[in-house]
Protein backbone atom coordinates (compact mmCIF):
# COMPACT_ATOMS: atom_id res chain seq x y z
CA UNK A 1 0.00 0.00 0.00
CA UNK A 2 1.35 3.66 -0.73
CA UNK A 3 2.00 5.79 1.86
CA UNK A 4 1.68 9.69 1.24
CA UNK A 5 5.81 11.82 1.95
CA UNK A 6 3.53 13.27 4.51
CA UNK A 7 3.83 11.23 7.00
CA UNK A 8 7.28 10.90 7.40
CA UNK A 9 8.06 15.26 8.14
CA UNK A 10 6.44 18.55 7.81
CA UNK A 11 4.61 18.24 10.50
CA UNK A 12 5.08 20.40 13.41
CA UNK A 13 7.16 18.54 16.34
CA UNK A 14 4.30 19.39 18.78
CA UNK A 15 1.36 19.86 17.01
CA UNK A 16 -0.52 21.62 19.56
CA UNK A 17 1.55 23.98 20.59
CA UNK A 18 1.17 27.48 18.67
CA UNK A 19 4.26 28.36 16.58
CA UNK A 20 6.36 31.85 17.82
CA UNK A 21 9.03 33.95 16.48
CA UNK A 22 11.91 34.00 19.30
CA UNK A 23 12.21 37.42 18.62
CA UNK A 24 8.47 37.99 19.70
CA UNK A 25 9.17 36.41 23.19
CA UNK A 26 11.97 38.52 24.06
CA UNK A 27 11.14 39.33 27.66
CA UNK A 28 7.87 37.58 28.44
CA UNK A 29 7.71 35.04 31.07
CA UNK A 30 8.33 31.75 29.88
CA UNK A 31 7.93 28.00 31.30
CA UNK A 32 9.93 25.70 29.50
CA UNK A 33 8.88 22.41 29.09
CA UNK A 34 10.99 20.50 26.88
CA UNK A 35 12.39 20.35 23.71
CA UNK A 36 13.08 18.49 20.21
CA UNK A 37 16.70 18.45 18.76
CA UNK A 38 16.78 19.16 14.68
CA UNK A 39 19.45 19.82 12.34
CA UNK A 40 18.76 22.13 9.43
CA UNK A 41 21.44 23.99 7.06
CA UNK A 42 23.58 25.58 9.63
CA UNK A 43 24.02 22.63 12.66
CA UNK A 44 21.55 21.83 15.35
CA UNK A 45 18.55 23.84 16.63
CA UNK A 46 16.20 23.20 19.10
CA UNK A 47 12.10 23.48 18.43
CA UNK A 48 11.34 24.56 22.08
CA UNK A 49 8.30 23.79 23.89
CA UNK A 50 6.87 26.35 26.63
CA UNK A 51 3.75 27.95 28.70
CA UNK A 52 3.06 31.44 27.41
CA UNK A 53 0.67 32.82 29.86
CA UNK A 54 -0.84 30.13 30.17
CA UNK A 55 -0.90 29.21 26.20
CA UNK A 56 1.37 26.10 24.96
CA UNK A 57 3.67 27.18 22.15
CA UNK A 58 6.33 26.27 20.75
CA UNK A 59 9.71 28.25 19.00
CA UNK A 60 12.83 27.56 17.14
CA UNK A 61 16.84 28.35 18.48
CA UNK A 62 19.85 26.95 17.29
CA UNK A 63 21.60 29.57 19.18
CA UNK A 64 24.52 27.57 21.17
CA UNK A 65 24.12 29.50 24.90
CA UNK A 66 20.31 28.41 24.79
CA UNK A 67 21.00 24.91 23.12
CA UNK A 68 23.83 24.38 25.52
CA UNK A 69 21.67 25.57 28.85
CA UNK A 70 18.65 23.49 27.88
CA UNK A 71 20.48 20.25 27.10
CA UNK A 72 22.11 20.98 30.53
CA UNK A 73 18.60 20.91 32.19
CA UNK A 74 18.03 17.70 30.84
CA UNK A 75 21.48 16.33 32.13
CA UNK A 76 20.52 17.54 35.46
CA UNK A 77 16.94 16.40 35.15
CA UNK A 78 18.23 12.79 33.61
CA UNK A 79 15.62 12.35 31.00
CA UNK A 80 17.37 11.30 27.21
CA UNK A 81 15.21 12.07 23.90
CA UNK A 82 12.73 9.84 22.46
CA UNK A 83 12.78 7.71 19.55
CA UNK A 84 11.89 11.60 17.74
CA UNK A 85 14.58 13.50 19.50
CA UNK A 86 12.15 14.94 22.06
CA UNK A 87 12.98 15.67 25.15
CA UNK A 88 10.27 16.67 28.11
CA UNK A 89 11.81 17.77 31.55
CA UNK A 90 10.61 16.29 34.87
CA UNK A 91 9.49 20.18 35.89
CA UNK A 92 9.45 22.90 34.04
CA UNK A 93 11.97 25.70 33.49
CA UNK A 94 11.32 29.40 34.22
CA UNK A 95 13.12 31.96 31.95
CA UNK A 96 13.25 34.92 30.02
CA UNK A 97 14.94 35.20 26.68
CA UNK A 98 17.14 38.36 26.63
CA UNK A 99 19.38 39.32 24.13
CA UNK A 100 22.61 40.13 24.42
CA UNK A 101 25.75 42.00 22.48
CA UNK A 102 28.80 40.09 22.80
CA UNK A 103 32.32 41.35 22.95
CA UNK A 104 32.60 41.17 19.17
CA UNK A 105 29.57 42.74 18.20
CA UNK A 106 27.36 39.86 17.82
CA UNK A 107 24.05 39.73 19.02
CA UNK A 108 23.13 36.42 20.30
CA UNK A 109 20.11 35.00 22.76
CA UNK A 110 19.99 33.62 26.32
CA UNK A 111 17.86 32.52 28.82
CA UNK A 112 17.90 34.55 32.26
CA UNK A 113 15.66 33.88 35.23
CA UNK A 114 12.42 35.25 34.90
CA UNK A 115 13.20 37.66 37.78
CA UNK A 116 15.71 39.49 35.73
CA UNK A 117 14.62 42.90 34.27
CA UNK A 118 14.84 42.43 30.63
CA UNK A 119 15.25 45.34 28.14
Amino acid sequence: MARNISEFGNKPVFEEAEQQKVEDLLGKDLSIKGYASRTGETGEFLVINADLDGKNISFANGGRVIVEKLKRVAEIDEVTPDDNMVVMFKSPVDAKIKQIKSKEGRMYYDLVDSEEQVK
